[in-house]
């Protein structure tokens, strides 16, 4: 039993020991949870005294700002007070203004009945009048149609007559075609009878210019042309003397008779107007040719041509030109169109030079040429081979185009005249008619 109580206090006190043991480590331990926990603690207080010290701040500001929220709520407030003040006077005064409205639209919807009223019985005597009025309308269109009907009928009756005019003018325009082509052998018949080859004479006046003024000074001139005569007179020396009719001068007066002769007195008018025929017998269709021929100074120039700007010193070259242009223009009215070319050649020992080609020059290539037969115009004219032809439509084409061609001749001083033409020149004018509606062309 010693042994076992012995045992047992030793295991009493080894089971203490150990309690004791574990009682100061679980003091130690707890000591220790405590101090952390304390510190953990006092931490969380002071984050949690943090916080509650922003919160702090935090609530001022919310209450500040409530109560300038409460300041401008009550201000708010006391605007809509105002406001709805301010209302119900408007809707009081809207309302008194509906109520003035609505007793205007009655007054109105009174008037507008009246009006209505006023209205019906106005188109009432609209319609009936309107009616009246349509029924004068419609009688006074049947009158109209009626009037219409006898136009048409009457204008059926002018187009019969103006499709018999037209026939009828197609008739005279036939047998007027037919009377001018009778005109037009009539005429180059005439022209026929008179000789298709007619030589006249033209007497140039003594000193006409400085050089033979001077030469033939107080003497009478030697060839006379008696008036209204067909004569030209020369008095020149006669051999065989008195035996052969002389005179005591020893001279006889010669005599010649010519289709026409123009004394020194003449003027390039008359001489115009004797060939002026042959105008017209171009304008037929016919060829004519004026060949103008004499010895150097005796004016073949000056009538061709003439000279100066005095219209009337004009030749027969311009003034036939202007005839033919003014015939081919009185014509046209009769359904003529003439179309005109012309060319302008010179002749200078036996070269051709077209004048009317600046810078040309005398050449063997120019030769005259035969163009064959025209189809309905017989032979064709003859003409000269690589000259310039040109279309004239007016006089001043004419007079330009003579003029170019005249500064370009051939001259040179001689005895007779100063500014002697020391060549020949052609001038070619080309005229073609055709009439349209017969198929005609001359």
């Amino acid at each position: 039993k010693q042994s076992a109580l012995a045992d047992l206090q030793a295991r009493w006190d080894e089971a203490e020991a150990r309690h004791a043991a574990e009682k100061h480590e679980l003091e130690n331990a707890n000591k220790s949870m405590w101090e952390n926990e304390k510190s953990n603690l006092d931490g969380k207080i002071g984050e949690l005294s943090q916080d509650l010290e922003n919160q702090g701040f935090r609530l001022a500001g919310i209450m500040a700002s409530l109560e300038s929220e409460q300041s401008e709520t009550a201000r708010l407030r006391e605007v809509i007070k105002n406001e709805a003040a301010k209302f119900s006077t408007r809707e009081m005064e809207l309302n008194q203004h509906i109520e003035t409205q609505k007793k205007m639209c009655a007054d109105e919807e009174a008037h507008v009945a009246s009006l209505k009223a006023e209205i019906e019985a106005t188109a009432k005597m609209a319609r009936a009048q309107a009616e009246d009025e349509r029924m004068e309308q419609l009688r006074s269109i049947t009158r109209e149609v009626e009037a219409l009907k006898y136009q048409v009928e009457q204008g059926k009756v002018v187009e019969n007559k103006l499709a018999e005019a037209l026939e009828t003018i197609k008739e005279k325009e036939g047998m007027m075609r037919d009377l001018e082509a009778d005109k037009r052998m009539l005429h180059n018949t005439i022209q026929e009878l008179r000789g298709n080859v007619r030589v006249f004479a033209r007497v140039r006046p003594m000193g006409c210019n400085a050089m033979q003024a001077q030469k033939f000074a107080g003497t009478a001139g030697a060839i006379t042309a008696p008036p209204s005569t067909s004569m030209v007179q020369i008095n020149a020396p006669c051999v065989g003397g008195a035996s052969n009719g002389a005179d005591e001068d020893g001279k006889k007066t010669y005599k010649f008779g010519f289709d026409a002769v123009f004394g020194p007195d003449s003027t390039q008018d008359s001489i115009f107007v004797e060939v002026s025929e042959l105008v017209q017998s171009a304008l037929d269709g016919y060829k004519v040719c004026l060949f103008c021929y004499g010895q150097t100074g005796s004016g073949k120039t000056h009538t061709m041509l003439g000279t100066g700007q005095d219209p009337d010193s004009r030749g027969i070259v311009p003034r036939a030109v202007e005839k033919v242009i003014e015939a081919s223009q009185a014509n046209r009215i009769r359904g003529w169109e003439y179309n005109m070319e012309a060319s302008y050649v010179e002749i200078y020992n036996e070269m051709v030079r077209d004048l009317l080609s600046p810078g040309s020059c005398h050449s063997e290539k120019h030769t005259i040429i035969s163009a064959g037969s025209v189809q309905n115009s017989g032979p064709a004219c003859p003409q000269v081979s690589g000259v310039q032809r040109e279309r004239v439509t007016t006089v001043d084409e004419a007079q330009d185009l003579v003029r170019r061609a005249a500064a370009s001749r051939k001259v040179e001083a001689t005895q007779m005249n100063a500014t002697s033409s020391r060549s020949h020149t052609l001038f070619m004018l080309y005229v073609t008619g055709v009439h349209a509606d017969s198929g005609q062309k001359l």
